[in-house]
């Protein structure tokens, strides 16, 4: 049972990361569908990481006081008439409206996976919970690459999401009648729902404790840090680099990018599977940080690296990023398990907030700035030298990641 009830959080993981993604599939379809341009396309997609960031304290929150099975009923129900919406929307702002309404109602499936996984399993597996999670969540990023594509190909884009909201709608029920806050042996008061004035006052309590502690803060940022090459180089300017730097085609570009989620998909299970090892987690993600750097430099550094050097290179930095997973079990120890949940939203609120908000807007920005403002006409037009320049922001992330290690307070 422990099993089902984090698999069917874990799905919801999933979906959230296939939500994330797809619009960059179907970017000539919505070009069409809404007549209009690149930059609208790009508001677009980023309107979800605009509430699904800033949701992740309240939904932990939200966790913490009415239960994750609650929360999961209603998000996923929203989440099903949320991707309806957008599957059906004619008008660009209805495609802006339903893309906040999918940021909104996945907020919460992270740290309802986590929060599930931290009650119904022993403390010493938490990490395994943790690294699974995230690996079933790496390989909806790669769902989305794949075979949403070859499905949209064969019925449309629009019939494609419906069938994903029936999916959603299923999951909702699946998850009301499977789903239980806590298990039957563990004595545990039922979440009732608090008056607005005692919630909030509730908030301010735990917010105010978890603010407070050095521990949470410093092992969120190098989550922050180390994560941030997921959605900036990985999720967006990977293609286009080794396009111009290898000489190849789009397609072939996408093939060499695709190593680094296969190495974060195989990292998770490392990380899955030395679980019960005594190994300390500070060492691990001090020595992973150092790695990540190393290979990040030779990649964006070196001028002439073949093809096949560069997949060796991808897979092991995809491989050493995950070690981001690390901050979540570290987190869970440092406050009191009544405050898991806004514990996690701050940890995930920091794992995010580093990467697209931050770093793949400063990239663009240096790379006009290197170029200069009217030089750019498309991404093919942009030299090897300041796409090298620009990126190297990656590497520098990991060695502030490299630092912030040693004052991760271990557990």
């Amino acid at each position: 049972m422990p099993w089902v009830i984090w698999g069917l959080s874990a799905i919801f993981v999933m979906l959230t990361y296939l939500l994330q993604s797809y619009p960059s599939i179907i970017i000539n379809d919505l070009i069409q569908e809404f007549n209009i341009n690149l930059v609208k396309i790009g508001f677009l997609s980023s309107c979800f990481s605009y509430i699904y960031i800033p949701m992740q304290l309240l939904s932990g929150f939200l966790i913490d006081t009415y239960g994750p099975r609650r929360i999961m009923k209603l998000m996923l129900f929203s989440s099903f008439l949320a991707i309806f919406w957008f599957a059906s929307s004619h008008f660009y702002f209805e495609g802006i409206l339903s893309r906040i309404l999918m940021g909104l109602s996945t907020s919460s499936s992270v740290i309802c996976a986590f929060y599930l996984g931290s009650r119904w399993f022993k403390p010493s597996m938490f990490l395994l919970i943790v690294a699974l999670t995230e690996f079933i969540g790496i390989l909806g990023f790669a769902a989305g690459e794949v075979g949403i594509t070859k499905l949209i190909g064969y019925y449309g884009w629009r019939k494609t999401l419906l069938g994903i909201s029936i999916i959603t709608l299923l999951l909702a029920f699946l998850c009301s009648v499977f789903i239980q806050d806590y298990p039957k042996q563990v004595k545990q008061k039922s979440h009732q729902p608090f008056p607005f004035k005692n919630a909030l006052k509730k908030l301010k309590i735990d917010l105010c404790d978890i603010i407070k502690n050095r521990d949470i803060w410093i092992n969120g940022i190098y989550g922050g840090l180390m994560f941030a090459v997921y959605p900036t180089f990985g999720g967006l300017w990977a293609i286009p680099f080794f396009e111009t730097k290898l000489n190849i085609s789009v397609h072939k570009s996408a093939i060499v990018t695709s190593l680094f989620f296969v190495g974060g998909c195989l990292g998770s299970l490392i990380i899955a599977a030395g679980s019960s090892s005594s190994i300390k987690k500070k060492s691990v993600m001090g020595i992973s940080a150092l790695m990540s750097f190393i290979i990040s430099l030779v990649i964006i550094a070196i001028p002439s690296l073949n093809i096949q050097f560069c997949y060796i290179l991808l897979f092991s930095l995809g491989i050493c990023s995950t070690s981001y997973t690390l901050c979540f079990p570290l987190a869970s120890r440092y406050t009191s398990p009544s405050k898991n949940g806004i514990t996690m939203g701050l940890t995930n609120t920091l794992c995010l907030i580093f990467g697209a908000p931050i770093l793949q807007p400063l990239i663009g920005y240096l790379i006009r700035l290197i170029e200069g403002v009217n030089s750019i006409d498309s991404l093919s037009s942009v030299s090897i030298e300041s796409f090298s320049i620009a990126l190297l922001v990656i590497p520098l992330y990991f060695l502030l990641a490299f630092f912030c290690s040693f004052f991760i307070r271990d557990c």
